[in-house]
């Protein structure tokens, strides 16, 4: 599928941090937007549309709750956040030791 214009600023932050990171990985049942293996960190960008729509929550805390007893690390940002530019800080805070 080709990415969301949020994808692809999130792509453009990790790669001018030149942070190492998999695209549309798989893990268990889901595939995940971001995947960070050497922070151990999953990121995922909701777009209003599709985290709007009816069960879209519930579904989102279900693939949360299955990554996070994995052992993985979590990081989801909004659409909002992601256009709003003020999204680089938080990968920055979650790779902090990058």
């Amino acid at each position: 599928a080709r990415p969301t214009s949020i994808e692809v600023a999130v792509r453009k932050v990790l790669n001018e941090r030149e942070i190492a990171f998999e695209n549309e990985k798989a893990i268990g049942p889901y595939i995940v937007d971001f995947y960070l293996p050497v922070h151990n960190l999953v990121i995922e960008c909701d777009g209003q549309y599709w985290h709007s729509l009816v069960g879209a929550q519930e579904k989102d805390a279900r693939r949360d709750q299955v990554l996070i007893g994995l052992g993985y690390m979590l990081l989801s940002l909004s659409e909002r956040i992601i256009n709003s530019g003020d999204f680089a800080s938080h990968i920055q805070a979650r790779c902090s030791y990058a």
